[in-house]
């Protein structure tokens, strides 16, 4: 047996795991006590993330015939996709990059799209759970990476955690939080749209309304500002004067009306905050999968400067933060918006002109040819009915690991290593940039990602230009191609996978906050329908739901109501009920809460048999065009 440290394949927490190894095979993780970031100390997701590996992988190109998937050599694969590309225009491309791969395979599929496609039309995973973070820190910061620590979490005397479960979905991060609270130290408020285990943690925990958290935040933010209990270097900050304007609708019995929480206990959440001292704010897909998401996190952040505070955004996917950094992301401008490096290194000058975001392209007649990079969007975008018709009329290039829902739509599949099998980056969501090693050898036909796209790039004539030989090279490229990467090298990062690629502010400044008006339920559709993370699984499910012992903790999708919501519609635990949106339905058994909030309905996002995405209607956020994935309404029936 032999012990290799290598990366989780899962959170954005991004520890690293010692993969114990026999015979070639995973056949159990351990925690590393040397990790700065788990302490030695990994989730349950983390110690079974060896079980999925070897589980119905795909190792072989195919191509979709009458009646199925055959097997195909590369060429064959590489000849079909030459055929279909040919003379289409930048805008029939879309490109969907990966938050569980590297740091390379993003950049070379990213490089790929805008200089053999020349198209800018790519995005990633991140568009449907942090995009609204990305913008709101872009707008006040100018730096879309979190400009604190996972650390800073144990520092803190007083947390507001809002829209965030860490107690169920970060266990790590929330490692910190709960030996500040053993100590004495912390304060932990906790604000959602629906329970969970962190409410349940917390020293003050409160639902509120979901349309609410501008107004509940931009109210502390007032209360703040009149009792002159801020920092003072607010004062000369731009854009301070339009920001405390825009605070006038906030008055306490405004906000108290709009959340639905009583005057007491605001009061009491704000008297927490006025006094802190180590203040801290954590947000997540509570707040930014809303079609006012953007104004969500501004408000936020605003809170922040205003406590002198730290700012703990919790990502997603292992490597969202470096997806993005890579380029999958439609605005993205490479080398620091010099021609003239880009034209030097890629031989070539990009259009300039941003691309479409993935919640727009995939749902465009435009559309005729996508490729997808380790991940699933035919199971985590909205309005699924809608997009599976588009996806059965586009030509889809899949490339993974693993079959998914967005398999059955693909025409061609190459397979990828999984993130255990290859070398290379990943950027965790501090900006923590970690060497991955390979655990385990790969099957023979079975290829890192950035190699097949290189590989498809000289078929197709661009071999000059993605000319590697290996993943350090790629690396070392990103180095000259990103500015926030540009004091890293391969070298430095193999020797020490716990460097920052830069997470400065370059400015603080405020914004007025936008009043928006709340929308009434629409008709005959009486229960608010939110999503959830199991403790036991993540994102879509494909690595997750292939864990044994995750499936025996976590077997299957449940919808969780209340007491009052089970008698009102007659059944009990176990029975199936129908849910219907303006957009569609779905059937799935009931799991009644003694602790769930009357008319508030959880679905976790999970589970391919039960795709509750179906239920969500395309509606984005004007901004940052992030889907709205955490609140519809929907009626229900017993079946």
């Amino acid at each position: 047996m032999k012990k290799v440290l290598a990366s989780c394949p899962y959170c954005g927490v991004g520890c690293r795991l010692c993969y114990i190894i026999q015979n070639g095979k995973v056949i159990k993780v351990e925690g590393d006590p040397s990790d700065p970031v788990s302490e030695g100390r990994p989730c349950i997701k983390g110690l079974t993330a060896y079980q999925f590996i070897d589980k119905e992988r795909i190792i072989s190109p195919q191509i979709k015939e009458v009646g199925g998937f055959r097997n195909c050599d590369w060429e064959e694969a590489f000849e079909k996709i030459a055929k279909k590309i040919k003379d289409l225009k930048p805008e029939n491309f879309g490109f969907v990059g990966s938050g569980e791969l590297s740091n390379e395979d993003n950049f070379v599929f990213s490089k790929f799209a805008r200089l053999v496609a020349r198209s800018n039309n790519i995005d990633c995973c991140a568009r449907t759970c942090h995009a609204a973070t990305t913008v709101a820190m872009r707008k006040l910061f100018g730096n879309p990476a979190m400009p604190n620590f996972i650390d800073d979490l144990g520092r803190a005397d007083v947390i507001l955690a809002i829209g965030t479960n860490p107690a169920g979905n970060y266990p790590i991060a929330f490692n910190r939080v709960r030996a500040a609270k053993a100590r004495g130290d912390l304060k932990l408020i906790a604000i959602d749209i629906t329970s969970s285990a962190t409410l349940e943690a917390a020293d003050l925990g409160v639902v509120i309304n979901h349309q609410g958290i501008t107004a509940f935040v931009g109210g502390l933010c007032r209360l703040l500002i009149e009792e002159k209990v801020y920092d003072p270097a607010c004062d000369g900050r731009e854009g301070f004067e339009e920001f405390k304007e825009s605070l006038e609708p906030y008055t306490i019995e405004n906000v108290i009306k709009i959340s639905g929480i009583t005057r007491e206990t605001y009061l009491g959440i704000f008297d927490l905050v006025k006094n802190a001292k180590q203040f801290v704010t954590m947000h997540g897909m509570g707040v930014t999968q809303q079609i006012n998401g953007v104004e969500n996190v501004i408000a936020i952040l605003s809170l922040a400067q205003l406590k002198k505070g730290m700012i703990i955004p919790l990502r997603g996917k292992i490597n969202v933060q470096g997806a993005g950094d890579m380029g999958t992301c439609p605005d993205w401008v490479p080398f620091g918006g010099s021609t003239s490096k880009t034209k030097e290194i890629w031989g070539e000058i990009l259009q300039d002109a941003p691309g479409h975001r993935m919640s727009e392209f995939l749902y465009s007649n435009d559309l005729k040819v996508l490729f997808v990079l380790g991940g699933n969007i035919a199971q985590s975008l909205p309005e699924l009915d809608t997009l599976h018709k588009n996806l059965e009329r586009v030509f889809v290039v899949y490339i993974n690991h693993h079959p998914s829902k967005t398999m059955e739509f693909a025409n061609v599949i190459l397979p990828c290593t999984v993130l255990v099998e290859s070398e290379g980056t990943i950027t965790n969501g501090e900006r923590r940039v970690r060497y991955t090693r390979p655990v385990v050898k790969a099957c023979e036909n079975v290829l890192p990602a950035w190699k097949i796209v290189a590989n498809l790039a000289a078929y197709l004539g661009q071999e000059e230009k993605f000319k590697y030989n290996d993943a350090g090279d790629v690396f070392n490229e990103i180095t000259k191609a990103i500015p926030a990467y540009g004091g890293l090298s391969w070298e430095k990062t193999k020797s020490n996978d716990n460097i920052f690629a830069d997470k400065s502010k370059f400015f603080e400044k405020f914004i007025p906050l936008k009043n928006t008006p709340l929308s009434p339920p629409p008709k005959d559709f009486p229960y608010l329908l939110t999503t959830q993370r199991s403790p036991f699984h993540f994102c879509t499910g494909e690595q997750t739901r292939r864990s044994e012992g995750l499936v025996k903790l976590h077997g299957k999708a449940e919808c969780l109501i209340s007491e009052k919501d089970a008698l009102s519609l007659g059944v009990k635990n176990g029975d199936f009920v129908r849910l219907t949106s303006p957009v569609g339905n779905i059937e799935i058994s009931v799991k009644i809460l003694k602790k769930a909030t009357p008319g508030i309905f959880s679905v976790p996002f999970h589970f391919q048999d039960v795709l509750v995405n179906k239920l969500f209607g395309h509606e984005l956020d004007p901004i940052s065009g992030e889907p709205n994935l955490k609140a519809c309404w929907v009626r229900a029936e017993k079946i």
